[in-house]
């Protein structure tokens, strides 16, 4: 009885995935798969010229952008350290500067 125990599979045998017609992914659930293929029928007008990104508004290619310039526009106020996005100047500031007293 121990041997047939050792001797069995690990893992339950893989369900029928679903494919994306459009690209590599596969899902578990048809309604995964369904909501994924939206995504590829977005249209997306404002295409980035240093690689195949684009996207479907200008201020996110905007942002998208500073990931190939370097930009780092936003400036911490406490330490003037810099940030490529708004976002992530608030989580520094949330972070490493919740106990001074100034508030950006």
């Amino acid at each position: 009885m121990f041997k047939t125990h050792l001797d069995a599979p690990l893992k339950k045998p893989r369900r029928n995935l679903y494919a994306c017609s459009k690209c590599p992914k596969q899902f578990l659930r048809k309604d995964y798969l369904e909501s994924h293929e939206r995504h590829h029928n977005v249209e997306r007008p404002y295409a980035c010229h240093f690689c195949d990104s684009a996207f479907t508004q200008s201020f996110i290619l905007s942002d998208h952008i500073r990931t190939h310039t370097g930009e780092k526009p936003y400036e911490c106020m406490h330490c003037g350290k810099c940030f490529a996005h708004r976002t992530a100047r608030s989580r520094h500031v949330r972070f490493c500067h919740s106990g001074d007293e100034t508030d950006p």
